[in-house]
């Protein structure tokens, strides 16, 4: 999935984040069937993509993202999606240096 995301060219390699959560939706673990999984990519992207290629690179990941999961899809409950978010770079702000150890480990 992170090749094909990639492969959109919207994204610089250095810009990319992945996290990865689990979740209880129903708030009880009993109630819960542990073989039932749902996979939701939210994928946050930058202004100043028009509304086409937003809409063709979603349709990549989520082709990348079904064939990423077609054995679990084939054996058991699964439900996929995707969405991308265009962010507004007045609501929210971010600091880190983590580019910046990340250039000083690559290989020269």
């Amino acid at each position: 999935m992170r090749l094909a995301t990639l492969a959109t060219g919207l994204f610089p390699m250095g810009a990319m984040r992945t996290r990865a959560y689990e979740s209880d939706p129903d708030g009880n673990q009993q109630l819960r069937h542990a073989e039932h999984t749902f996979v939701h990519l939210c994928i946050r992207v930058g202004q100043d993509r028009d509304h086409a290629t937003r809409r063709q690179a979603c349709e990549d990941i989520f082709a990348a993202a079904c064939e990423q999961l077609r054995e679990v899809h084939a054996r058991a409950p699964v439900g996929i999606s995707v969405e991308m978010q265009e962010d507004d770079p007045d609501a929210g702000r971010g600091s880190g240096n983590v580019r910046d150890y990340g250039q000083l480990r690559a290989p020269r």
